[in-house]
C-alpha cells in the first residue's frame, strides 16, 4: 500500500510541475514578441531607456505596448513591478537575441531587463508576457499541502500498527 501511495504522489508532483512548467524553458520568463497589426490604443511609446523603462505592473494578462517612435530601438527596457523575489526572474525575445537583468531597477522592488542585438521598428506593437504567472505558482504550493498531510497520516497510521 506504501508503495502505491508513494507512486500515486509522484505522479501527481510530475503532473503538477509538467503543467508550471509549460509555458516557456525558463520560468518565470519575461517574454518580448512582435504582434501583428499595430493600432496604438494605449501602452505606446515613443522613448525607452533605463531611467524610463516599459512597465509591466500586471502580471496576469498579455501586456500589449506599442512603439510609436521615429526611428528604430536597438535595445529595450523593461521593468517588472512589483516582484516576488530579484533574481528569480529570467527574460527572452522573438525580436532581440540577447536580455539580461539591469541593475539598477528604475522602481525600487522591481527587476529591470535590458533586450539588446535586435531592432525593434517604429509602428511595432509588442507583447510583454510573464509566464507562468506568480500565482501559479502558489497553486502549486498550496496543492502539496494535502499531499503532505495525507502521507503523514498514512505514515503515522502505518507505525501505529
Amino acid at each position: 500500500m506504501r508503495f502505491v501511495t508513494g507512486i500515486l504522489a509522484v505522479v501527481v508532483l510530475a503532473l503538477s510541475a509538467t503543467a508550471v512548467k509549460a509555458q516557456s524553458p525558463s520560468d518565470p520568463t519575461v517574454d518580448i514578441d512582435k504582434f501583428p497589426d499595430p493600432v496604438c490604443t494605449e501602452n505606446c511609446f515613443s522613448t525607452n531607456s533605463a531611467t524610463d523603462p516599459l512597465i509591466i505592473a500586471n502580471f496576469d494578462t498579455d501586456n500589449i505596448f506599442t512603439y510609436t517612435g521615429t526611428s528604430p530601438l536597438t535595445e529595450l527596457f523593461v521593468e517588472l513591478s512589483p516582484i516576488l523575489e530579484p533574481g528569480l526572474y529570467g527574460c527572452m525575445s522573438d525580436i532581440f537575441a540577447a536580455c539580461e537583468a539591469y541593475d539598477p531597477a528604475a522602481i525600487s522592488g522591481g527587476q529591470e531587463f535590458e533586450f539588446y542585438d535586435g531592432t525593434l521598428d517604429p509602428n511595432t506593437e509588442i507583447d510583454a508576457v510573464v509566464s507562468p504567472e506568480p500565482g501559479a505558482l502558489l497553486l502549486l504550493a498550496i496543492g502539496f499541502a494535502p499531499l503532505f498531510a495525507f502521507r503523514k497520516r498514512t505514515w503515522g497510521a502505518a507505525q501505529a500498527a
